[in-house]
This record gives structure tokens, sequence and C-alpha cells, in this order.
């Protein structure tokens, strides 16, 4: 079994090579605290990505997954919802986009999917669908075919 800290490196190697795959130049800290895990670079756009490796289905039936958006520092439950916002506008200020690497063994799933910081300034987690939803309600469910692209 793999440490949570050998998770956190292979997630970032995974969106690196992502990144590089489509044109983007890839730059990562030496040392592991910036407020960012990599810097991207394509045509003069500047993107501070941060990398989120630890999401989970909830059981072999889920039809999404769900990406834990708090800092590793900050997981401790907020005692204010008006605490976490702050918080989390201070945590999302630097950073452009939200990387989170896909592998769903059963769907054949192996991609990174990249979430802009402002769909998700102010929530602790978000749920991605990987499949349609057991029910059939398909409104407003974010679908990871929509995050394939680093948005610009």
């Amino acid at each position: 079994m793999l440490s949570t800290s050998s998770r956190g490196s292979i997630g970032e190697l995974r969106v690196c090579i992502d990144l590089m795959k489509k044109n983007w130049t890839v730059f990562q800290p030496i040392v592991d605290d910036m407020s960012c895990d990599l810097v991207a670079i394509k045509k003069n756009v500047i993107k501070t990505i941060q990398v989120k490796s630890h999401s989970r289905c909830h059981n072999k039936s889920s039809t999404s997954i769900t990406v834990d958006l708090r800092s590793k520092n900050r997981r401790k439950k907020t005692n204010t919802i008006n605490e976490f916002k702050n918080f989390a506008r201070v945590s999302c200020s630097n950073i452009d986009i939200i990387a989170v690497p896909m592998r769903i063994k059963e769907f054949k799933i192996n991609t990174v999917i990249y979430i802009p910081t402002k769909e998700i300034k102010n929530l602790q987690s978000i749920a991605i669908a990987f499949t349609g939803a057991l029910s059939g309600q398909e409104k407003k469910r974010r679908k990871y075919q929509d995050y394939l692209d680093v948005p610009i």
C-alpha cells in the first residue's frame, strides 16, 4: 500500500504528463510549501494548479467521485460556515485550477480533469459524475467530460 505522500506525488506527476501532452510547460516547486502544486504556461498564459489526488467513490454502485477541496492542513471541521468561507476565499485566491487525476477501472476511465476555482469557491467538496445518474436525473450534474480541457 502506498503512503499518502506517494499517492500525492503520483497524482502530481500524472497531471504534469497530461499537461505536457496538451503542450503546456509545467513547473513544480522543489519544496512543498508553495501555495500551489504546479505552475503551467502556454502561449503567455500562466495558470497555478492545485492537485487533489484523494478522490473517492462512495461505493461500487456510485456514479460520481467526491473531491475534498479543503487543504490538507484544514481537514478538521470549521466552527461556522463563515469561518469556512473565509478560509476557502484565502486558499483559492492564488489557485486558478484544481486538477484531479481520475482512474476508475470499472468504466475504463483514466484521465485528468481541470476544475476552475471560480466554480468551486466556498465549497468543501465537489461531486463529479463519471456515468449517468441511476435515477436518470442529469440536471445540474457536473460531468467529468466537461472538465477535460485546461481552462484558459
